[in-house]
């Protein structure tokens, strides 16, 4: 129901793969949509209902239901989803591999 919502307020068709889909896309579904609200609609056992609210984001809702959570069985399962891993290309500096790809004198520029 988000994910379809989000895409609806967009215009952008989530039947394509992931990776197809627009990057700033995938940084709203992640990251949410800041102050600016989506127009949800959901069905539910006393009919549809409607809300216009922002968009949290996956990862704030993840790291919010984890922080307040007493369940050790809650804390487990959202620690699943939560790993600090540095990039595999360029191994923590925050850039591309072009920018790493620069050197002076044959030493990278950092």
């Amino acid at each position: 129901m988000y994910f379809e919502s989000i895409a609806k307020h967009y215009g952008v068709d989530i039947s394509k793969p992931i990776k197809d889909l627009p990057r700033w896309f995938m940084d709203k579904i992640m990251y949410g949509t800041g102050d600016e609200p989506i127009d949800f609609e959901y069905e539910s056992a006393f009919g549809i209902r409607k809300n216009s609210i922002p968009f949290e984001g996956v990862i704030p809702i993840l790291e919010r239901r984890h922080r307040e959570t007493k369940s050790q069985g809650m804390i487990q399962f959202y620690e699943m989803y939560m790993s600090e891993a540095p990039c595999p290309v360029c191994h923590g500096d925050r850039l591309k591999k072009e920018a790493l790809s620069v050197r002076v004198l044959e030493r990278k520029t950092q």
